[in-house]
């Protein structure tokens, strides 16, 4: 089951949902308690519970490496009795405050309400705490309680987005159970989801039991990246067949006429955009005139004074004209170049000192050796004729 799969492993930043109609509480104590029993060092910052309620019920044999950072009940610091405030929720003083407290192992970070932080620090740097204390490699585990229903639902979403497991717990039909809605993001992108009936007993133990199927409903599938993207959308990608024949009889223009006041009263400027059957696209701006027996008058529009002549043909243009260096030579730079003796081009003088004729040269010297089987005998003497 894939709750209690998220509740062994740990890792990552576990994110629960809950509202007024369903407390998400004992489901984080059920996460503090399991942390507890894999030998985990637990910082629990407490916002809105004491440190009695927290550690109810929790294995007596484990409760020492558990670390209560007190905010309830002044966590905005008025009075001053707690030990740690909202306005201290950032990474360099977390990181620190474990780092006090702990050992060598990465510990486990418990924010008994995200809520509380949300509404007094910018969601763009909560977020961004939340990501530093992910990369830090002091904190293991992040597992927080949010009240979805205090906060926008962009907000929610922006925290859920962030999450590697979002778990949104909500009422069942029978008051012994509550339905949690697990869904989860593997390192590797697969998202899987699963919807499933528990409780929690006074020990923080977690009981889980399957989500019995509707009668008549298809079987949903686990595993949300195997679903059909569409499904979800607030909008609709699709088209039905009525929406499909008429875009089948739309005709995209192929020339644009698009006409404007001139500077003159009697004529307007016409700016003409024809496309091609081969893809090519001529553009033209002109003046024009329509008499009343729908005679029509055009000329070309004049240039600007003091503007330089366009090329129409972006071909025939210099392609060096907008570089960022030069391509050209000056005339001090082509001289040094002429001057420059390339490593294998011979000059005149090499050249003659190479061919030169010298005594002895050319001439091959041959002394036969005593083993050597000399035949005196012309071998080509049959061909004398």
């Amino acid at each position: 089951m894939l709750l209690l799969d998220v509740i062994q492993a740990g890792g990552g930043f576990i994110l629960i949902e809950d509202t007024v109609q369903c407390s998400g509480r004992g489901l984080l104590r059920c996460f503090i308690n399991a942390a507890l029993k894999r030998g985990e060092d637990v910082h629990v910052l407490g916002f809105e519970s004491p440190e009695t309620e927290v550690c109810a019920g929790l294995d007596s044999s484990c409760v020492q490496r558990l670390h209560f950072h007190k905010g309830f009940p002044d966590p905005l610091g008025w009075t001053r009795r707690s030990s740690f405030t909202v306005e201290r929720f950032a990474s360099q003083h977390i990181t620190q405050l474990i780092k006090d407290t702990q050992h060598a192992k990465a510990a486990v970070l418990v924010a008994d309400s995200l809520s509380m932080v949300l509404r007094h620090h910018d969601p763009v740097v909560f977020c961004q705490t939340l990501q530093e204390l992910r990369q830090g490699g002091v904190i293991k585990t992040i597992i927080g309680l949010l009240h979805s229903d205090l906060h926008q639902q962009g907000i929610v979403g922006i925290v859920c987005h962030l999450a590697s497991t979002v778990i949104s717990v909500a009422p069942a039909d029978n008051e012994r159970h509550s339905v949690a809605k697990t869904t989860r993001r593997t390192k590797s992108g697969k998202v899987m989801q699963e919807e499933e009936y528990f409780s929690v007993s006074e020990d923080a133990t977690l009981s889980v039991q399957a989500k019995p199927r509707q009668p008549g409903h298809a079987q949903k599938e686990r595993d949300v990246s195997e679903a059909d993207p569409t499904s979800n959308l607030t909008f609709n990608l699709r088209l039905s067949e009525e929406e499909r024949k008429a875009k089948q009889k739309v005709h995209l223009a192929s020339t644009v006429i698009s006409v404007a006041p001139a500077d003159n009263e009697r004529h307007s400027v016409a700016k003409t955009t024809r496309r091609t059957k081969s893809g090519k696209v001529m553009q033209e701006e002109e003046y024009f005139s329509v008499s009343e027996d729908a005679t029509l008058s055009v000329q070309a529009k004049p240039r600007q004074p003091g503007h330089a002549q366009k090329e129409r043909d972006v071909s025939e243009a210099d392609p060096t004209s907008n570089l960022t260096f030069n391509l050209r030579l000056s005339e001090e730079e082509r001289k040094a170049k002429q001057k420059v003796a390339l490593p294998f081009v011979f000059s005149q003088e090499k050249k003659s000192a190479l061919l030169k004729p010298t005594p002895g040269s050319g001439r091959i010297v041959y002394e036969p050796d005593a083993n050597d089987d000399f035949d005196e005998e012309d071998p080509d003497d049959d061909l004398d004729v």
